[in-house]
């Protein structure tokens, strides 16, 4: 698969902070590999991904908005659930012991 324009983007911001692959993965805590196949499209985008990048690298509205926006964009083959979000409980931690609470 081509990468996204969302991976292109993010390599971008990688090139123009002058930080190489293994540096950015460290910041995001992250393996370099994941980092790679994200950037690559190889890897759906991690939920909060964008916001932790925005904030990272303390990015402004206008960049925040379009890595959103072409996060959005970007075709997802899974579906992807936050639970920390909708205050999950320890009983639906229990029943989904698969999915990251």
């Amino acid at each position: 698969m081509p990468a996204t324009e969302y991976g292109k983007y993010l390599k971008k911001l990688r090139i123009d902070k002058d930080k190489t692959l293994a540096a950015m993965a460290k910041d995001m805590g992250i393996a370099p590999s994941s980092l790679s196949a994200i950037e690559s499209s190889e890897r759906v985008i991690p939920v909060d991904f964008t916001e932790k990048i925005s904030e990272k690298y303390s990015l402004d509205d206008t960049a925040k908005d379009e890595l959103k926006e072409l996060e959005l964009k970007t075709p997802r083959n899974a579906l992807q659930l936050d639970f920390k979000k909708s205050g999950s409980t320890q009983e639906q931690k229990r029943k989904f012991p698969l999915l990251k609470l």
